[in-house]
C-alpha cells in the first residue's frame, strides 16, 4: 500500500517527522503542545491549575522537561 499526501495516516506520518524539537529533552510550550498532541490553550490550563510539571525561567519563560513530560503522560493513562 502506497501512502500519499492525502491519505490522513501518511500526513501524520510525515508531521511526526518534520516536528521541531521532537528529539529534544527541553521544550517551549509550543514544541510541549506538539510533543503530547494538546493544545497550547490545554497547557495554559494546567500550568494555572499546577497540573503539568514546569520549569519558569527568571524572564517568566516557561520550559518543560521531555522525561516529565513522558512521566505526566504515563500517570494519567487510562487502560482500554
Amino acid at each position: 500500500m502506497t501512502m500519499t499526501s492525502s491519505d490522513p495516516t501518511a500526513r501524520t506520518a510525515m508531521a511526526a517527522k518534520k516536528t521541531p524539537g521532537s528529539d529534544r529533552e527541553v521544550f517551549d510550550k509550543y514544541g510541549a503542545s506538539e510533543f503530547l498532541g494538546f493544545s497550547s490553550r490545554t497547557l495554559d490550563t494546567w500550568i494555572q491549575k499546577k497540573r503539568i510539571p514546569y520549569v519558569k525561567l527568571p524572564g517568566g519563560s516557561i520550559r518543560f522537561r521531555r522525561s516529565q513530560l513522558i512521566e505526566f503522560l504515563k500517570k494519567y493513562e487510562v487502560g482500554l
